[in-house]
């Protein structure tokens, strides 16, 4: 399953470019957008074949207190569109994570991958599964790095989202002690 995330009122124009180019090597992949309510029945989506999730049916107690400790403006901030640059860019860049999490939960879903939706995909997922299983990659969360202080999924591979819940909860007592991580 591949999950994909956008959180804000307006879709960006490359999503269409993403989405095509994600089909071509994942035409059977089982794909959900976790989007606003706003969002859920833009036709791109339909175009793709790739169903849509409101955030607004994911919140939940955790997300809440993440954004009302970590954002900059308010608690309502994952509903707003955000742009690079804008003081709560990275809370909501985290947040992300945590609607991920939340779907999973919700829909009992334990091993999937997300992808940032302004990258380029080249292969199946289920090629990248294998490699990772065959040599014993990976086995619970692999995340590419951003920098030392953003939080970047280019790529994420969870094979696990009880694990993913685990980093999740870790994050509030580490990020109390980093509050420079969402500046």
């Amino acid at each position: 399953m591949i999950i994909l995330t956008h959180i804000g009122e307006t879709l960006p124009e490359y999503i269409d470019t993403f989405l095509t180019q994600l089909r071509v090597f994942n035409t059977q992949s089982d794909i959900v957008f976790l989007v606003n309510m706003s969002n859920v029945d833009d036709p791109i989506f339909i175009k793709h074949n790739v169903r849509t999730s409101p955030i607004e049916d994911l919140d939940s107690t955790l997300i809440n207190k993440f954004i009302d400790k970590f954002g900059h403006g308010d608690i309502n901030s994952s509903k707003k569109h955000i742009t690079y640059g804008d003081p709560d860019y990275w809370c909501v860049t985290a947040t992300r994570l945590f609607y991920i999490y939340e779907y999973c939960k919700k829909f009992n879903i334990k091993e999937y991958f997300h992808f940032e939706n302004d990258i380029m995909v080249y292969t199946d997922v289920n090629d990248i599964m294998s490699i990772i299983k065959e040599n014993n990659l990976y086995e619970n969360i692999a995340i590419t790095r951003g920098t030392n202080n953003k939080i970047m999924t280019g790529f994420m591979y969870v094979g696990d989202n009880d694990v993913m819940g685990d980093l999740l909860t870790s994050f509030d007592s580490y990020l109390n002690n980093k509050p420079e991580l969402f500046t």
